[in-house]
């Protein structure tokens, strides 16, 4: 189950999909210098019916399998790049869905959406002390039906079910909610998200950090019910009424000993005009 809220879109026969979803994947990685590396991925998700032998095939290419009722293919694209010690450049490129030029000239405009995601960033390190202090910047930005399709047994997500007593003031004898969550980019698609983040590590040691981050959130999310035309192409991320988060968080963990270490997070979150503090610790233990 996704969920009792879950609403599939109207031309999904429920009754015709078999209660099975899997995730796979597969990765090519290649250092053309030692200062410079490409990776090439393939993922997957397969639902709505019992698979075929052949999605087990690691050499295969998912996206020539023409399953489209039951697949979802995503390939990304990532480029690391140290142009001198201490700097390195980095950035991704998710595609789900995209109509080529030729496709357009050939079959006309085609009715689904284009589903891409971007990412990039910079990190500088630098030695200070006993220790070293690193600076970073990213920014990532998802199309609005990125990790959407047809029904969510080839959606990118995954759903857990959380038991909770104290959910029954809102959902009544029901102790129990769903959580969907995007297997891919945290936040999902329909974002910006840009931070910046300082610390400061001394190996094997301690490690302090603060960040910030700016998010700009829009309407469509993991289990948006899918739809294609005119609708579908006109939305921009972030799509409808935009929810602004701005996020500070300070943080660190400090080991006591080879296997044993503690660590500790506070966040505070202004959304919307909306004030929240979240807090967050535990120990580690190292087999």
């Amino acid at each position: 189950s996704f969920g009792p809220d879950y609403i599939y879109p109207a031309d999904v026969d429920v009754n015709d999909l078999e209660r099975f979803k899997m995730f796979i994947a597969h990765r090519l990685e290649f250092l053309f210098l030692p200062n410079l590396r490409f990776a090439a991925s393939e993922t997957i998700v397969y639902g709505g019916k019992y698979p075929d032998l052949q999605v087990f095939n690691p050499f295969i290419i998912y996206h020539n399998l023409y399953l489209k009722e039951w697949t979802n293919n995503l390939m990304t694209l990532e480029l690391d790049y140290v142009p001198v010690p201490g700097l390195r450049l980095y950035g991704q490129f998710a595609m789900d869905q995209f109509s080529t030029v030729f496709e357009k000239d050939t079959y006309g405009t085609d009715s689904e959406p284009n589903a891409m995601g971007f990412l990039g960033g910079l990190e500088f390190r630098r030695a200070a002390g006993p220790g070293h202090a690193t600076a970073a910047v990213e920014v990532a930005r998802t199309d609005p039906w990125l990790y959407i399709r047809e029904h969510p047994l080839v959606s990118f997500f995954s759903t857990r079910r959380i038991h909770s007593e104290s959910r029954k003031d809102i959902l009544g004898d029901r102790n129990y909610y769903f959580i969907n969550t995007p297997i891919g980019y945290s936040y999902g698609p329909d974002v910006f998200v840009g931070s910046l983040l300082v610390s400061y590590t001394v190996p094997e040691s301690w490690s302090a950090y603060a960040e910030y981050r700016l998010v700009l959130d829009g309407e469509n999310g993991i289990t948006t019910p899918y739809v294609t035309g005119d609708a579908a192409w006109d939305l921009r991320t972030p799509s409808g009424d935009e929810n602004v988060i701005n996020i500070a968080t300070v943080g660190g963990w400090y080991r006591f000993s080879p296997r044993f270490s503690v660590f500790g997070e506070a966040s505070f979150v202004y959304n919307d005009g909306e004030n929240d503090i979240q807090l967050a610790s535990g120990l580690r233990y190292t087999f």
